[in-house]
């Protein structure tokens, strides 16, 4: 899919009209760059998932945040028959932190090294959150002492009852981004859902894996919507 198709796309996916922009993402000085570096415009849709009206006036107004063009990348990734499989990113989290710069940075990271980081569920992206909020490179944006998580796990979405999302195209009929290459074989687009840890979750992931991080957040019954939760390790 190409931008206009991946936007309708995800745009029926949440409620409400999506708000657009294009955010470049301040990454840190990595083997590849020297220095702090920018990353690619990448552009990201967001959702109002709260209006105010019925019984959602005692509710903590909820954005969600999806990446639009990561589809752009491949990723190493294939599914049956060697399909291309291409990945959007999303995120649901409270209005009050900056959800959509979360998945922009994510998505920036992801196109840096986009098979290293490939955001397949099990995988964390070291950072993101310190990264979309400026304190990986030293530049905190206010209020970014009080969030106690700094990395983001990638899952399977859970926030669909009928399944995960994906769009198949079909060998031929694709419609590019600017810069993709063609996916001879077909190609499927679908979602990763961004879950916010903590360093020390970070390090039961490390030390048993990502099974175990999930059921120790399920049993928890952490919500992973607040980035100033309490770690559950």
């Amino acid at each position: 899919m190409n931008f206009e198709e991946t936007k309708f796309w995800v745009s029926g996916l949440f409620p409400g009209d999506p708000q657009v922009s294009e955010r470049v993402t301040l990454l840190p000085a990595s083997g590849r760059h020297g220095q702090d570096h920018e990353s690619a415009p990448l552009r990201v849709a967001e959702f109002s998932l709260f209006d105010g009206s019925g019984d959602q006036g005692s509710r903590r107004p909820e954005t969600a945040a999806a990446t639009l063009e990561l589809g752009r990348n491949f990723m190493g990734l294939e599914g049956a028959a060697k399909t291309d499989i291409r990945v959007e990113l999303f995120h649901v989290g409270y209005a009050d932190f900056p959800v959509a710069a979360l998945v922009a940075a994510a998505g920036s990271l992801v196109e840096h090294e986009p098979e290293l980081l490939s955001p397949i569920p099990g995988r964390v992206l070291p950072d993101a959150v310190r990264v979309a909020t400026g304190a990986a490179v030293g530049q905190p944006m206010d209020g970014a002492e009080a969030f106690t998580v700094a990395h983001v796990l990638c899952a399977v979405p859970y926030v669909w009852s009928d399944g995960v999302p994906n769009v198949t195209e079909m060998p031929g009929k694709l419609s590019l981004h600017d810069g993709d290459t063609d996916s001879p074989q077909g190609r499927m687009t679908t979602m990763t859902q961004l879950i916010p840890i903590t360093d020390a979750e970070l390090g039961l992931y490390e030390e048993q894996g990502p099974q175990a991080l999930m059921q120790a957040l399920a049993a928890a019954d952490a919500d992973l919507r607040d980035w100033s939760r309490g770690s559950v390790v």
